[in-house]
């Protein structure tokens, strides 16, 4: 795993880059771990979806968001609909931040 283009990461603090480096190997480690039962579980095989996403050159991008309290909610738009792109997305749940919202596709419904 890398997200190794320094030029993109801020320089202060300077224990940023080792944490979130550090962070993002263990979230790479659990999304195999992941992939891999998943795979068993629908019978395709313990590698199957690693390989499907790439194998042992599998990508990972980390987004790290903030998204301020607005004093006027009733005022706000938000973000339009948008899909996360790969294979698996992991979110860490915060109990001060509420309103993320996903769509359940229900398969054979309008």
């Amino acid at each position: 795993m890398t997200l190794k283009d320094h030029s993109k990461w801020p320089s202060l603090p300077t224990s940023c880059r080792e944490v979130i480096e550090a962070y993002s190997y263990e979230l790479t480690k659990l999304s195999r771990s992941l992939m891999s039962v998943l795979s068993v579980n629908l019978g395709l095989g313990e590698g199957y979806l690693q390989n499907a996403f790439g194998g042992d050159d599998i990508g990972a991008c980390l987004r790290a968001t903030f998204y301020p309290k607005c004093p006027q909610p009733d005022l706000t738009l938000g973000l339009s609909s948008h899909s996360d792109p790969g294979g698996m997305t992991l979110l860490l749940p915060d109990d001060q931040v509420s309103g993320y919202k996903y769509l359940k596709v229900i398969v054979g419904s309008p």
